[in-house]
């Protein structure tokens, strides 16, 4: 039951949480104003083998320019919706209580909670932002 609500609020789109869902929405929403330079600044300073096997692969462009493209970002938080559907049905209706109607909806089995972790797991491998208090050290 923890693991469901886990899920759902790490995929949460609201504002006030900063949930991989707002972000992804964040992203979509200003594409238009993030560049290629933005991103590796914020990265911090990647290799050239970085650059080509980490970032290049994961981020799209919009063609002809050097920023990011939101057709991608919105897959993306389609696949996610998709993914923590079952899950989020189950966290609401059975573990928060927050709808009595649950018996129109059986539990998820195992490879329902695995679907969103499976998915969100490798985003987590993105290098954390360089910072003068990391570089300090």
């Amino acid at each position: 039951m923890a693991q469901a609500m886990a899920i759902r609020a790490f995929a949460d789109r609201d504002r006030g949480t900063h949930a991989i869902g707002f972000l992804i929405d964040s992203f979509a929403r200003n594409a238009n104003l993030i560049s290629r330079q933005d991103v590796i600044d914020h990265l911090g300073s990647l290799s050239p083998v970085e650059l080509q096997n980490d970032f290049e692969p994961a981020v799209k462009f919009q063609e002809g320019t050097d920023r990011i493209d939101p057709e991608p970002i919105n897959r993306d938080k389609e696949e996610l919706e998709n993914k923590v559907k079952r899950v989020k049905i189950f966290a609401d209706k059975w573990v928060a209580h927050l709808d009595k109607d649950r018996e129109d909806y059986p539990p998820p089995d195992i490879s329902e909670f695995d679907g969103p972790i499976n998915y969100l797991e490798p985003s987590t491998r993105i290098p954390a932002p360089s910072s003068s208090i990391a570089s300090d050290r």
